[in-house]
């Protein structure tokens, strides 16, 4: 079985707390070069309405909606679900009490949750961790009600290709075949959505990321799964290798490949 995919791995290891997460996300707030926010795009293609009952399965540390607090309409009942009882109790500790905010730890093929409860579901670049993803997207269509949305956010296959080509420079064995985009991605997304849903659009994110600064792109490394085996050393070798690029070179470029697909019921 793939890190990936592993339910134990990503509950006990990758996702136990929020520290993995937050390290990828800190490098795209911090070094994107579209400058708008990818939390703050992603809300504005929502159809979300005052008095909504809403879902976001994979929530993580509830960093979308920490960053949309402020343009949220009232009297939202907001959902959080994550594998991991650690992330939820990261959610929690960082959202305050404006929203009736519901936590649970959950598996996104077997929801806790009555058919038709929901107006909306964000499944934010966790899909392609669900073992079973048919099962997975036909649960989240399960609990949507009629006329209800799914927003599911994921990559393309070519998505922070020149990351992996740094990484295999100091981890030769590092699966490319491994990217999360060849399970569920921007180009075969569509066919695990259609064949439940009514209608399915996708919208592309323009985006890349220029790090002028070694260490965030050290520590986004050592986030990712697959990783495990760089230590120390070899991290400190592969530090000094990227200070020496970006000073060469003023930053280090990485393409990204992101979007996300709305499928209304």
């Amino acid at each position: 079985m793939s890190v990936m995919t592993d339910q134990s791995y990503l509950r006990q290891n990758q996702y136990r707390t929020g520290a993995n997460l937050d390290a990828r996300i800190l490098i795209h707030q911090r070094f994107s070069t579209n400058t708008y926010g990818w939390f703050r795009w992603v809300y504005e293609h929502l159809p979300i309405q005052s008095g909504d009952h809403l879902l976001e399965i994979g929530c993580g540390t509830a960093a979308f909606w920490r960053d949309n607090s402020s343009r949220l309409p009232a009297n939202l009942n907001v959902a959080l679900a994550d594998l991991s009882l650690g992330m939820v109790a990261q959610a929690r500790a960082g959202l305050g009490p404006e929203f009736s905010w519901k936590f649970m730890a959950a598996d996104a093929q077997n929801l806790p949750l009555p058919t038709g409860c929901m107006n909306g579901v964000l499944a934010n670049h966790m899909l392609y961790h669900v073992p079973d993803i048919s099962r997975g997207v036909a649960e989240l269509q399960r609990v949507l009600a009629r006329g209800g949305w799914l927003c599911a956010a994921t990559n393309g296959t070519d998505h922070l290709i020149e990351l992996r080509t740094l990484i295999e420079e100091f981890l030769p064995e590092y699966d490319i075949n491994s990217n999360s985009a060849s399970r569920f991605g921007l180009q075969n997304g569509a066919d695990y959505l259609k064949p439940v849903f009514d209608q399915v659009d996708v919208y592309h994110y323009e985006d890349g990321l220029w790090i002028t600064e070694a260490r965030p792109l050290v520590d986004f490394i050592k986030s990712m799964w697959q990783t495990e085996r760089l230590d120390e050393a070899m991290a400190a070798e592969m530090l000094r290798s990227f200070e020496s690029r970006i000073r060469q070179q003023g930053g280090i470029a990485i393409h990204k490949s992101t979007g996300i697909f709305l499928a209304r019921r």
